[in-house]
């Protein structure tokens, strides 16, 4: 009698294996420059010997070379070391701008799921009327 194994008693990085090779092309693709986009962000402090802020007026807007591989911009500050110290701050306000809706909106959907009656409805019409405005014009407006 053969024994099936159960994927659940898997190794996880069996499990995760079998999930990565199951992906398009495409997806993995993305998924790994976004992988490696994140750890350059991580680990931009041991990546670059600049200081994302030190003005060198000797090295003024340098072509790429090997010392600068982005080269350097009018106040003499390394690019590669400001682009690897922007990717912190463009993911951490991405992870801010994700968590901080979910949240709010887990909360307000548990209350309206457990209340529900008039405040469901009243909540699915506001959210109707939300997503069906195109969020351009709504920017316009506000700015406006």
């Amino acid at each position: 009698m053969a024994m099936v194994e159960s994927s659940a008693a898997a190794p996880f990085s069996v499990r995760l294996g079998r999930e990565v090779a199951g992906w398009s092309a495409s997806l993995k693709i993305g998924g790994g420059l976004m992988l490696l986009i994140v750890l350059a962000g991580l680990f931009a402090p041991w990546l670059t010997p600049y200081d994302p802020f030190y003005q060198d007026y000797e090295n003024i807007l340098l072509p790429p070379s090997w010392a600068h591989p982005f080269g350097t911009d009018m106040t003499g500050r390394d690019i590669l070391t400001r682009v690897l110290y922007g990717v912190r701050i463009d993911l951490t306000i991405g992870f801010i701008t994700t968590i901080v809706p979910l949240f709010y909106g887990v909360i307000l959907g548990a209350v309206s799921g457990y209340v529900g009656g008039w405040f469901d409805t009243v909540l699915m019409r506001v959210l109707d009327v939300a997503i069906a405005f195109p969020f351009l014009v709504l920017i316009i407006v506000i700015i406006a």
